[in-house]
């Protein structure tokens, strides 16, 4: 159409097209960004996980943040330490079997024996988990972990979806059923990736709101530029209804275009992060 024609056409809907196009590929970045560092945090966090009480669990299942849980039975190994392993149930396993933490994988090891509950077990390692990859972690068959349930205390296991969120939901879980009622694994190490969300969360922001600004001036300006011509456009049979409709639809045309071309550049820049730097 004629009047679309025109509007693309123009040098200052081409400059704006530009600037929003570089504007939203700027948030897409810094949302990938975003991603990029919730990642290697997860990952630093890889291993960890929470326990709590079996009566406490039905407090907390519900909370907001929650991955998988799974049902427990916590060993002391050592007294004096407060040290505990987790059994976890596997239908799937045979007696004799059990599956262990990826990081405990040993190319030269197949065989452990290990003291549970007072009673010696020899057990053949069947794969290792990547699930919890934690060394506390212990799936063992539904018959052993049933002999064990007697004499171990039932706890529930879950992981968190997002590890950054730790303090908040352990926040929560605190004034839920107590801050003594439960126990966190942390494997997370001292790094800097919480400053760094910090500050792509600021500029994220202070882009979305510049660019609500330049959208805001920019349509403007581009409408009262077009009403110049809807005048001509009247006079020689446009109805003026529609031609106010049309100045929205070259509007939203420019958005679309530019969010567009943002997200085909977007993609060109993940593919060379996952070429060359994963």
């Amino acid at each position: 159409m004629l009047i679309f024609k025109s509007f693309f056409r123009k040098k200052t809907t081409k400059n704006y097209l530009i600037i929003y196009s570089f504007i939203i590929l700027a948030i897409f970045v810094l949302i990938f960004g975003k991603e990029i560092i919730n990642n290697k945090y997860n990952d630093l966090y890889n291993g960890s996980f929470i326990t709590v009480n079996e009566k406490d669990y039905a407090k907390i299942k519900d909370i907001n943040g929650i991955d998988k849980s799974y049902e427990a039975l916590q060993i002391n190994v050592d007294e004096r330490l407060y040290n505990y392993v987790y059994l976890i149930k596997n239908e799937l396993l045979k007696d004799d079997e059990i599956i262990i933490a990826e990081e405990s994988k040993n190319e030269e090891q197949n065989v452990i024996e290990m003291e549970l509950q007072e009673k010696y077990y020899v057990f053949n390692i069947k794969d290792y988990s990547k699930e919890i990859n934690n060394r506390n972690i212990i799936y063992v068959s539904k018959n052993i972990y049933e002999s064990i349930k007697p004499n171990g205390k039932m706890v529930y296991i879950f992981t968190l979806k997002n590890w950054i969120e730790s303090k908040k939901i352990d926040s929560i879980i605190s004034k839920k059923i107590g801050v003594s009622n439960y126990i966190h694994y942390d494997r997370g190490t001292n790094n800097n990736y919480e400053k760094y969300l910090s500050v792509l969360n600021v500029l994220l922001f202070t882009l979305i709101v510049l660019f609500i600004i330049v959208l805001i001036f920019t349509s403007y300006n581009s409408i009262q530029d077009e009403n110049k011509k809807n005048i001509i456009y009247y006079r020689i049979g446009y109805n003026k209804r529609k031609l106010k409709i049309y100045n929205f639809a070259k509007i939203f045309m420019l958005l679309l275009l530019s969010s567009i071309i943002a997200n085909i550049l977007a993609i060109i820049i993940k593919l060379i992060y996952n070429i060359f730097f994963v």
